[in-house]
């Protein structure tokens, strides 16, 4: 009995060794992935959307009015952001700081849960739960980055969502102020992730104190968010303007939100092309809370309920992009935090996360990042130097601003000093559709006026066949005479000018 016991104690050891050991590896192979990650984010590559952003915010620069002179359907925050690191820095630095520090924060706070947590273990248990722990928060900062990374937005609002249900969980006064500064942050960004922070608090939080720990920060965030608007005077364009167009366009368009709220396989197709591993660790977090040894239905309905909202906040755009896909992350986290407060099934979930990240270490979707940051130092070339030559002949010509008709992902106006033409200057289809759209009104009189358009090809723009025509009939590529040493750009785009 005493050589099985001893072999027993003997096995047990040597298992315990050997899982620290990987749990260890993990974090090299992770820790090398992140660094290589910051490396390449750092090198300045931006998504196709961040260039309309910087559109915006060079207009605001300039004095223009978001929505009313230049509109895309974002709120406000991305704006700010952009708009102070093209301010203080003169381009993106500041702005791509901030995301990684927010990419990065995101681990953090995860982590931080099963850290504190760990600290009433000993030996082998506490460095077990600790190196789960980072394991599983590196392995969401590379979801979040490989989804939302090249400074798109989501990042930022995951972050300060996640910072927003931290802070409603500590029994503070204080707590509300931070947690309604958080929730300001986050829905400024983007507003699903309201959806998600709500989904998030019913899972951490017990349903009699979610109206002052959730509701009451959510009320000092909305009036807070209200007198900024108001300061800036952006507070009418946002209630006439982008909420009109995202209730009554954007969120209709695509169908019925309340039948994309239950697009169950989008998201599990999203997780499992990540990693298959990733999405088992999530999908056990969610079983594990919702088959709980004793059956309640307080316990029940929340976690459903938190289930649908994230579901619904990924499904609002309707274009299920990768990046929208980031409105779970605080949810993610939250399901990870419960995790470590329950002490049923503890060992066993311990086990099975083990054996999944191990997994997720492995086999998870990797950014090739040479050949897309290869294109990238290509496209930012042509985009910056036909922004040059944009620059140059308005300047010469005494002219304002230009009229930009290129689909979405030309990027030329993410550089020029003059601003383009609004409200409409890039993402067409979404606009331009309908003869009534007040966005065709105001295209229609900028046509009949402008000097000079830039595109790529008349025939791939989402113009209509009579603005195609008009255009035939009163532009060219002959420059003005107060632009006589122009130059068409070398490839891509297309200058065109009013005839004479």
């Amino acid at each position: 009995m005493m050589n099985i016991n001893l072999l027993l104690m003997l096995i047990t050891y040597h298992w315990q060794k050997i899982i620290l050991f990987l749990l260890g590896l993990s974090l090299l192979i992770l820790g090398y992935e992140l660094a290589s990650r910051i490396s390449y984010e750092l090198s300045g590559i931006l998504a196709d959307d961040v260039l309309i952003y910087m559109g915006v915010a060079r207009g605001i620069l300039h004095g223009l009015t978001p929505y009313v002179d230049l509109f895309e359907t974002k709120p406000p925050g991305i704006f700010l952001i952009i708009a102070g690191s093209l301010w203080l820095t003169g381009g993106m630095i500041f702005a791509k700081i901030l995301h990684l520090l927010s990419l990065l924060g995101i681990g953090i706070l995860t982590g931080t849960a099963l850290w504190i947590w760990s600290r009433e273990k000993e030996g082998y248990e506490k460095w077990t739960l600790r190196g789960v722990g980072i394991v599983f928060a590196l392995l969401l900062v590379l979801y979040t980055a490989a989804m939302a990374g090249e400074l798109q937005v989501e990042t930022f609002g995951a972050f300060f969502g996640i910072a927003a249900v931290m802070c409603m969980r500590i029994r503070r006064m204080m707590s509300h102020w931070l947690s309604a500064f958080f929730l300001l942050l986050a829905i400024g960004t983007k507003e699903p992730f309201l959806l998600t922070i709500f989904a998030a608090t019913l899972l951490l939080i017990p349903l009699k104190d979610i109206p002052r720990r959730f509701g009451i920060p959510l009320l000092i965030a909305a009036i807070l968010g209200t007198v900024i608007l108001a300061l800036l005077g952006w507070l009418m364009p946002y209630l006439t303007i982008y909420l009109p167009h995202i209730l009554h366009f954007h969120i209709p368009a695509h169908g019925s939100l309340l039948a994309r709220s239950f697009s169950l396989h989008k998201l599990i197709q999203n997780l499992w092309d990540f990693s298959p591993f990733f999405l088992l660790m999530i999908g056990s977090l969610f079983t594990y809370h919702l088959v709980p040894v004793t059956f309640s239905y307080v316990r029940l309905v929340p976690i459903l309920c938190a289930f649908l909202l994230t579901v619904a906040a990924i499904s609002i755009g309707g274009d299920f992009y990768a990046h929208h896909f980031v409105f779970a992350v605080p949810v993610y986290s939250a399901l990870f935090w419960l995790m470590t407060e329950r002490s049923e099934w503890s060992k066993a979930m311990l086990a099975i996360c083990i054996v999944l990240i191990l997994g997720a270490t492995i086999f998870h979707g990797r950014t090739p990042f040479f050949s897309r940051l290869e294109q990238w130092r290509h496209d930012e070339t042509v985009y910056k130097s036909t922004a040059a030559l944009v620059d140059d002949v308005l300047v010469s010509c005494g002219w304002d601003r230009y009229l930009h008709l290129v689909r979405k992902g030309g990027g030329v106006f993410a550089y020029t000093e003059h601003s383009p033409t609004g409200p409409i200057f890039t993402q067409y289809t979404r606009f331009m559709g309908f003869e009534d759209s007040p966005y065709m009104d105001s295209f229609k009189e900028t046509l009949l006026t402008v000097p000079i358009i830039v595109l790529e090809h008349l025939e791939k723009t989402h113009a209509k066949e009579v603005v195609k025509s008009y255009i035939r009939g009163n532009f060219s590529e002959h420059p003005p005479k107060c632009a006589s040493e122009f130059s068409q750009p070398k490839e891509r785009y297309h200058i065109l000018f009013r005839n004479q």
